[in-house]
Formats: structure tokens, sequence, C-alpha cells
């Protein structure tokens, strides 16, 4: 639980331009809570697991406005991150999902952005030589392909893939 007074927050304006924003009274409350666990699965192999999730309660409180104590701009309620992954000798399978909440447009919670999951996934491995190692990787971004937007009028990319190679000298 929190009570701010003056909190500014910087919100896109009209034209697009994130501007500071003066809110004189804001209350928030909010949980985080996370959980996580590894197994093993035989003696070269484990699955990782974890969640967490996110809630948030904040209000504007500024008694002689129009916005009083609706929730603020852009603060989703509810945040979760689950990631799950399978270690096999040097390689490595992982999935990982995000939701996020909708998000209010307005200071009277009339206009929101839409909540949305993104899914993401990727195999890895890592590769030892004389010389040090060799990380390689590919990567799957919204592997569902959802439309989806962070911040409204702006669409995030459609899915996505990426290959990754590092090589560390020791």
């Amino acid at each position: 639980y929190q009570t701010v007074q003056d909190q500014i927050t910087w919100l896109p304006d009209d034209a697009g331009i994130w501007t500071p924003e003066n809110i004189e009274s804001v209350r928030n409350f909010g949980v985080e809570s996370s959980v996580s666990q590894t197994i093993a699965v035989a003696d070269n192999a484990s699955m990782d697991v974890a969640a967490r999730h996110t809630l948030t309660y904040s209000r504007n409180r500024t008694d002689d406005t129009s916005s009083s104590n609706h929730p603020l701009r852009y603060v989703p309620r509810h945040v979760l991150n689950i990631d799950a992954s399978f270690t096999w000798t040097f390689l490595r399978f992982g999935l990982s999902g995000r939701y996020v909440g909708r998000r209010y447009l307005t200071t009277d919670a009339s206009e929101w952005v839409a909540a949305y999951t993104v899914i993401s996934g990727n195999v890895s491995g890592r590769v030892l030589t004389e010389f040090g190692s060799l990380d390689m990787g590919i990567f799957v971004d919204n592997v569902s392909d959802v439309d989806y937007q962070v911040m409204s009028g702006f669409p995030m990319p459609p899915r996505n893939a990426r290959i990754q190679l590092s090589l560390t000298i020791q």
C-alpha cells in the first residue's frame, strides 16, 4: 500500500509525444508473487518452471477532478509470466508466456488497450571448445502470431524468429 502526493507520470499526448503529467494524489495497492521449481529428470536432464504474477491497483485520488478514483492510465491490473525449460546435456528447450491485462487510455476508464497473451519459444545449446564456449540458439517470439499493442496505436511485431551465435574465448 502506498499513497503518493504529486506523482509525475509520463504519458503520450494527442500527438503521441510523451509529456509529464502531475497527478496530485495517487493510491497504489499491489502484490507480487512468484514460484519456481527445478526438477532433476535424469543425471544429465532437468526441467525448470517458474511463474510470476503482479497485481496492481493504482487509483487517482485527486478529489476535484473527473478522473478521481479511476485507474491510472497504462497501468495493467494483472501481469503474469510463466516460463518452462527442459535442459538435456548441452541442449535447452524453452517456452514462455506473458499475459498483460488491459490498460486504460482515458482518465475516466472508458477506453482501453486490450489485454494480450504472447508465447515465445527457443532451442539453444552450448558447445565447449578448447578456446572457450560456443552458444547457439533459435528464438521465436509471438509464436501464436497474436495482434497486440503495448501502447495504443503501436502494433507489436507478428511472429518473428532470430538466430543467435555467441563465441566466448577464455
